[in-house]
């Protein structure tokens, strides 16, 4: 279940916020010879942010936390602190920023957290508090 979960994530959240933050930042480093950091800052959230958080899940909930939710979090934070109108996806009747997915995904979370009791919810409080320890520290270093 959390591989699917996974290639869900990273086909309709992760490459779309990636390919935005791209574009707008690529642009602008350019010219100053500083591309490299975009490629830095993005391993960092995902991999270094995303697996602290994670762990920090795996630690509150006494429950295996694992997959790339945290470190996407982070992404769409920092994106969010950046370029706070640019979107991130669109569709024929409107678009999603990146703080709209952020929450989102929070009210789904807690909603399917809500109904576990039941064995139709599919998260756990452990991803909940990596996503949202993600897109709170993404929003951070996006502020610095």
């Amino acid at each position: 279940p959390y591989e699917s979960m996974d290639w869900f994530v990273i086909i309709s959240i992760l490459y779309p916020t990636l390919t935005a933050l791209e574009g707008n930042i690529l642009d602008r480093l350019l010219g100053s010879g500083l591309t490299g950091n975009y490629y830095t800052m993005m391993i960092l959230l995902l991999l270094g942010i995303g697996g602290v958080v994670n762990t920090l899940g795996s630690i509150t909930s006494e429950q295996h936390t694992r997959g790339i939710l945290g470190g996407t979090a982070a992404i769409l934070g920092y994106m969010s602190a950046v370029f706070p109108f640019r979107m991130v996806v669109k569709y024929s009747s409107g678009s999603l920023y990146a703080s709209d997915i952020l929450w989102g995904v929070t009210i789904g979370m807690i909603l399917t957290i809500g109904l576990t009791r039941h064995r139709v919810g599919i998260f756990h409080s452990g991803q909940l508090v990596a996503w949202i320890l993600g897109g709170l520290t993404g929003h951070l270093i996006g502020t610095q």
